[in-house]
């Protein structure tokens, strides 16, 4: 028996192939990373569509594997993640340029390692309707298998902008942190200070009232011969 042709995928995977589309928030190339992913996807579909016309089911099948969906996805959250911290760290050092506040305290606000890995995993969890679909199957009908693999990732890439969103929103607090610094008051008050001073023994050396030292000379014999009234 010979198996359906695979129609079109466009349609089973919704907004994400909206090319006039664009994420709220474009500091993040999320748009870039979506429309690199839909490419991937078209690709491979043309391609196990080829397979099945031939006669080659299990090539095609193999082709649309829930691994290379899971794949997909997993590379996907990375480079999302990849994204989303390179954002942070522009807008957190764009904030300490803004407020004098001093990039290296600035870059010792970022995420660590761990915190870096949390956030890699939240991101990855969107994809939780493709390992879903791995864990329990999709049944033996390509067709159908196909259109249910297209839906969880077009349910996943949702969830995957939300948490996007969520986790900049998490991050800013360090921006606020930053935005929020001013700097200390001492060093000018020190320098007026020191100047005070200097200009006090200054005054008090031009006048006799202390020990002027040899090289003050020509300045007071200047501030002297100044028609006084």
């Amino acid at each position: 028996m010979t198996a359906p042709p695979l129609p079109e995928i466009g349609p089973f995977l919704g907004r994400m192939t909206d090319v006039t589309r664009r994420y709220a928030d474009a500091s993040p190339d999320l748009d870039r990373i979506r429309l690199d992913l839909v490419s991937r996807v078209f690709e491979r579909v043309s391609e196990a569509r080829k397979h099945l016309e031939a006669g080659d089911s299990d090539g095609a099948a193999a082709l649309l594997a829930p691994e290379v969906w899971v794949g997909w996805w997993r590379g996907t959250a990375t480079l999302a993640t990849g994204t989303l911290l390179d954002a942070h760290r522009e807008r957190l050092l764009a904030a300490a340029v803004r407020r004098r506040f001093s990039a290296h305290r600035a870059l010792a606000l970022l995420p660590d390692g761990d915190a870096r890995s949390v956030v890699a995993a939240r991101i990855e969890a969107a994809g939780i309707p493709l390992e879903t679909l791995a864990r329990d199957g999709t049944g033996t009908d390509p067709v159908d298998s196909m259109r249910r693999w297209a839906v969880a990732l077009d349910d996943a890439w949702d969830e995957l902008e939300n948490l996007v969103g969520r986790e900049l929103a998490v991050l800013s607090a360090s921006i606020r942190t930053v935005d929020a610094w001013r700097p200390p008051l001492w060093p000018w008050i020190g320098a007026g200070l020191t100047a005070a001073l200097a200009l006090g023994w200054l005054a008090l050396a031009l006048g006799g009232q202390i020990t002027r030292p040899a090289w003050l000379d020509p300045l007071a014999g200047w501030f002297w011969s100044l028609p006084w009234p």
